[in-house]
């Protein structure tokens, strides 16, 4: 599993023992996604804030008219999720796409 970005990621900010280094490996979850694909649509409940190991993926909230709007773009170590879902468990009205 590619962990070792993460922990890099976490090191920068604060340094973690070889315990905590072992606690992510057990408990994050790699998840290799395809070009195009969804990992939250409309409608779906966010469930996890994924780390960008590779690549980039855009979050985006379509009009009445069906035209997207980009709120978010992250690549390679950031952050995407949408939040307000993750914390209050209610449907999205968010895409996000690799």
């Amino acid at each position: 599993m590619k962990t070792k970005a993460l922990i890099d990621y976490f090191d920068k900010l604060l340094p973690l023992s070889e315990e905590e280094k072992s606690f992510v490996e057990k408990v994050f979850v790699e998840r290799k996604v395809k070009r195009r694909q969804f990992i939250l649509q409309e409608g779906d409940v966010c469930l996890h804030n994924t780390f960008v190991v590779e690549g980039c993926f855009k979050m985006y909230m379509p009009d009445p008219n069906g035209k997207e709007h980009n709120l978010q773009f992250a690549i390679e170590n950031w952050w995407i999720g949408d939040i307000g879902s993750f914390h209050t468990e209610q449907a999205s009205k968010l895409y996000i796409e690799a």
